[in-house]
C-alpha cells in the first residue's frame, strides 16, 4: 500500500493505492452509498457492515470535498481524498458544523 499528499494550488489530494482485491466495474457506481458491499467476491468473506466508505465520504463533501476510486479486479484499487485549502466564508461551508451535521443525521438515520 502506498500513502501519497499531491498539493495544487486550490486543493490537496490524499491518495491511497493497494494492490489487493481490486473492485469489478458494476460496483463502482453503489460503493459510496451506505450499506454498500461488493457481493460475490472474495471482498465480501471478509466482513463489514458496508458503512466506512460512507461515512468517509459524508465526512469529505462536509469539508467540501471529493472522495474518487480508481479500480481494477486483481489489480488494486486507488481511492483519492480531494479537499479544497481553503472553505470559502462566501460559500457558507462551516466544516466543523457541517461534519457535525452530517455525523449527526448518519447516526439517526440507521
Amino acid at each position: 500500500m502506498t500513502v501519497s499528499l499531491v498539493p495544487s494550488p486550490t486543493q490537496v489530494a490524499l491518495e491511497v493505492t493497494d494492490v489487493g482485491l481490486g473492485i469489478p466495474a458494476e460496483a463502482l457506481s453503489t460503493l459510496f452509498e451506505r450499506f454498500s458491499r461488493v457481493r460475490g467476491t472474495e471482498a465480501e468473506r471478509l466482513g463489514g457492515l458496508g458503512l466506512g466508505l460512507y461515512v468517509v465520504n459524508q465526512i469529505v463533501r462536509g469539508h467540501g470535498g471529493l472522495v474518487e476510486v480508481e479500480s481494477k479486479p486483481d489489480e488494486g484499487s486507488t481511492f483519492r481524498v480531494r479537499l479544497p485549502r481553503a472553505v470559502s466564508a462566501q460559500a457558507g461551508i462551516s466544516p466543523t458544523k457541517e461534519t457535525a451535521k452530517l455525523v449527526g443525521e448518519m447516526l439517526n438515520s440507521s
